[in-house]
């Protein structure tokens, strides 16, 4: 059968007398032990056949009808224990308890241990103690299983006590704490890797050589390693720098729209005028000139009546003014040659003078004529002549020419 414990009737009574004279509650500081087998009753005044009594027995109030009892045996006596008694300080049997199964077998290099839960029905465990011995279980040591504090987080986190035992929650509560005690800026904790990668699979604040693209995805990315940097956004959008010729250019669509080198901008393959290379001789084809189209303007070239080229010149050929004439030679007596800067379309063009007659070789021939000698598209001769039949040609004091067509 199982082993059954009973309180005696003997124990009851200490207890009731105990609780009427208001006395401390009684003790248990002793338990027998029996290596016959017997049927517990609660009118048992002794243990039948003992063979050993123990001094070593502890217990404490688990819950208000439960009582945890602990017996040890550390002597060197072998013995087969099937029973137990409980015994009060004044020697009264408390409790009785056997079985047919054996409680423990006693070796002589053995320690016995027994721990026992009794629930009283109908007496309070409180008012139940135990002897001077603190003793419940054999404390645990590195060698043997037994009794072990459990350490508060505190504790574990101090981490000095070598006597109480981690729970899982300690444990992890206490690690966690240290290493966020350890960790962070300024800790001085050198780690071997940071999210499983070694030191050198990242790039350095200063100094950094990349060796790969620095990618978000494998469309948008910013490649670094090659000897023309770079950032590409889709398929068909980029910035790509030429390193070598300076160029800088921006793909959209798959095509260049912007290119800036060393001679300017261009955009969608146009130069991009600005305030740095407009003006004359630039080549820009503006659509309007101050808001008016070509169509508001009289053109020169082809037009009749206006003026292509002018002068003054002195009676020695000297050209004191003069727009689109780049010389004057006095060829001959009277016979001047203009040459023009900018040649003419055609030599159909008209010549008209005005002069300065000065003083006239005779007094009786005073008057001034002149004709074109020779009309070219790069230049024109007059020639100029005195009297009234043209007697002889000389030389004015000034003359101006207008040359138009």
């Amino acid at each position: 059968m199982p082993f059954t414990l009973v309180v005696t009737q003997l124990g009851r009574q200490a207890i009731v007398d105990a609780d009427n004279t208001g006395t401390l509650p009684v003790t248990i500081n002793q338990a027998g032990l029996s290596a016959s087998i017997i049927t517990p009753v609660e009118t048992a005044l002794t243990l039948p056949a003992e063979i050993k009594r123990v001094a070593a027995v502890g217990g404490d109030v688990v819950a208000p009808d439960t009582l945890h009892v602990s017996v040890l045996d550390e002597s060197a006596d072998v013995y087969t224990a099937y029973s137990l008694a409980l015994y009060l300080a004044d020697g009264t049997l408390f409790a009785i308890g056997g079985g047919t199964d054996p409680l423990f077998n006693k070796a002589a290099g053995s320690m016995a241990a027994v721990a026992l839960d009794i629930v009283l029905t109908d007496i309070a465990a409180t008012s139940v103690t135990f002897g001077a011995t603190n003793f419940t279980e054999a404390p645990a040591t590195t060698e043997r299983q037994g009794v072990v504090e459990l350490a508060t987080v505190a504790e574990a986190q101090a981490g000095i006590d070598a006597l109480r035992a981690l729970t899982p929650a300690s444990a992890k509560a206490a690690v966690l704490g240290w290493l966020l005690a350890q960790d962070g800026s300024g800790s001085g904790l050198d780690a071997d890797m940071l999210d499983g990668l070694h030191a050198t699979a990242f790039a350095l604040l200063t100094g950094a050589t990349f060796s790969g693209a620095i990618k978000r995805d494998a469309q948008l990315y910013l490649e670094l390693s090659g000897g023309n940097p770079l950032l590409n956004f889709d398929a068909n959008d980029y910035l790509h720098f030429d390193r070598a010729a300076n160029i800088l250019r921006t793909i959209i669509a798959g095509a260049e729209r912007l290119q800036v080198n060393g001679s300017g901008v261009l955009i969608n393959g146009a130069t991009a005028w600005h305030a740095g290379n407009d003006g004359s001789g630039s080549g820009l084809d503006a659509d309007t000139l101050d808001g008016l189209h070509a169509s508001a303007f009289l053109q020169a070239s082809g037009v009749a009546g206006i003026t292509r080229a002018w002068g003054k010149v002195a009676g020695s050929g000297a050209l004191v003014l003069g727009v689109n004439i780049t010389s004057v030679a006095l060829v001959s007596t009277g016979r001047y040659r203009l040459t023009f800067a900018t040649p003419m379309a055609h030599a159909d063009y008209a010549v008209g003078i005005t002069y300065s007659h000065g003083a006239y070789p005779s007094q009786t021939q005073d008057d001034t004529h002149y004709h074109v000698a020779e009309a070219a598209a790069d230049h024109v001769d007059i020639q100029f002549y005195y009297g009234a039949q043209s007697v002889g040609p000389y030389t004015p004091a000034s003359f101006s020419v207008t040359i138009t067509h």
